[in-house]
């Protein structure tokens, strides 16, 4: 068939755009206070099967860190804000290196909060591996870093971009989950199936 005749026929077939301007603004259809994105957000992390934590200071964050991990490896996968906790844990924990297949928990931060989905958005200053391979993950989060939903994460996250600030931003929902064998859902299979964020507030 000809081309144009082909590409005639296919535009015949599109519905007809709607001269009328379509907002982007979010759906959200009233702003939400910190109060309000912190329980929306426990409330959609924990049913996507993540644990979360709320914590009102250092001393809890650093305490409760080292009761999930119990003396087993880590690996500080590039900590910024929360950095001088992890460099206060007590214990046997031991940080060890990304490339470590034996290592038992990656520690993240993020750098959002997703209310609506109960989504962490990690940026590319964290170690890919570390965030991965471990077969358990500890998230730092800051309550005042919850944005009520995903409109508004890519906001932020376009703001990044075209500042290269940063290159690459991953969005983490629970633990890993696939169902390809037999259409069983199994955790753990392309990522880490044990998951703990920690809510700074």
């Amino acid at each position: 068939m000809d081309r144009k005749k082909f590409l005639s026929q296919l535009r015949a077939q599109m519905p007809v755009q709607s001269t009328q301007t379509h907002s982007h603004a979010p759906r959200t259809q009233r702003a939400l206070s910190v109060d309000e994105c912190l329980d929306m957000f426990v409330s959609r992390a924990t049913a996507a099967l993540t644990h979360v934590h709320i914590c009102e200071s250092d001393d809890e964050v650093g305490s409760l860190i080292e009761n999930i991990i119990d003396g087993a490896s880590y690996v500080n996968t590039g900590c910024h804000q929360f950095a001088h906790i992890l460099t206060n844990l007590n214990g046997h924990s031991e940080q060890v290196l990304t490339e470590d297949k034996n290592v038992t928990f990656g520690i993240s931060e993020a750098r959002i909060g997703v209310a609506l989905t109960g989504t962490c958005v990690l940026d590319a200053s964290q170690h890919r591996g570390g965030t991965l391979l471990p077969p358990r993950h500890i998230i730092l989060l800051n309550a005042a870093d919850i944005v009520p939903d995903l409109y508004s994460a890519y906001g932020i996250v376009g703001q990044s971009l075209r500042a290269k600030r940063t290159s690459v931003f991953a969005f983490h929902t629970g633990p890993s989950r696939s169902a390809d064998i037999e259409q069983t859902m199994a955790l753990g299979v392309h990522g880490p199936g044990d998951v703990h964020v920690i809510v700074v507030a």
